[in-house]
């Protein structure tokens, strides 16, 4: 097992491996600011199946931490946020093709 990033105080994400494949196992506390937005979000993911969002493999409800861990495969390149973190010069062309990523991620 892996931690990745800066675990904060509300989430920390740890990969594993599962046989062969790598899994992030994103955990996030609930708390009353955060917890319609988790479902929320689980919820979308459930319903989302394109190449351009990462896929949903499950969640679990720790009930004793009010914690919830969402699972999803592991890519090696990461996820937006930390390429957009590590490339911060990008150029209109590439910005205007990740927006459409998002978009046709979102049909």
């Amino acid at each position: 097992m892996k931690t990745l990033g800066h675990p904060n105080l509300l989430s920390s994400v740890v990969v594993r491996s599962e046989g062969k494949e790598l899994i992030v196992d994103k955990t996030v506390r609930m708390t009353d600011m955060n917890s319609d937005y988790l479902w929320l979000e689980i919820d979308a993911m459930k319903e989302i199946n394109s190449p351009h969002v990462v896929k949903y493999l499950g969640h679990k409800y720790h009930q004793h931490s009010d914690q919830v861990s969402i699972y999803m495969p592991y890519y090696r390149n990461g996820d937006l946020q930390e390429y957009l973190l590590s490339h911060k010069n990008l150029n209109f062309k590439q910005k205007i093709n990740i927006f459409i990523d998002i978009l046709t991620g979102m049909k």
